[in-house]
């Protein structure tokens, strides 16, 4: 919730692939138009990181990563998946709209779109799970990539389904 996770891989990127982290940083400021950097802070001797976010709106202003909402977090970890060097072959995620502002869901759903379209050798297939009728709409010409997981009667099973079946 508070990114801890994600700063040693953005400190990472910005060490390995400046390019890269470069490009994340262009594609938040799209997002996020008052961002003028990140900086992580930390990995000294106790190795803990954390990431410092800096806006420019008038005046400098930097909040670290607890004084920023899950949803700016969020789009920051899926964006960061995209210029990282290896990723998994499979990724997964549970509702990756939770907590980011309905304008942005479009940005989310383009960005896994992206993840699932990389070529090999760093391709992957990405999968996630929403209750988001936004994230559905998200889809509506391409209803054969949604699939309907639905919970039968008891000793039934599961039925799945894709949308464009129904």
């Amino acid at each position: 919730p508070s990114g801890e996770h994600l700063a040693p891989i953005l400190n990472a990127l910005r060490r390995k692939n400046p390019k890269g982290f470069n490009r994340l940083l262009r594609r938040i400021k799209k997002l996020f138009p008052t961002v003028s950097s990140i900086s992580i802070e930390g990995g000294g001797d106790r190795g803990s990181q954390s990431i410092r976010i800096h806006e420019q709106n008038g005046r400098d202003v930097s909040f670290n990563s607890r004084q920023v909402s899950d949803g700016v977090l969020r789009l920051l970890a899926v964006t960061s998946l995209l210029y990282v060097e290896r990723l998994p072959s499979v990724i997964t995620f549970e509702e990756p709209e939770n907590g980011v502002h309905p304008q942005l869901i479009r940005e989310v759903v383009q960005i896994l779109r992206e993840l699932a379209q990389r070529k090999p050798p760093n391709d992957c297939q990405v999968f996630f799970t929403t209750h988001s009728p936004y994230v559905l709409d998200e889809f509506y010409d391409h209803p054969e990539q949604v699939f309907l997981v639905e919970r039968g009667r008891p000793q039934e099973g599961t039925n799945i389904t894709r949308l464009s079946e129904k």
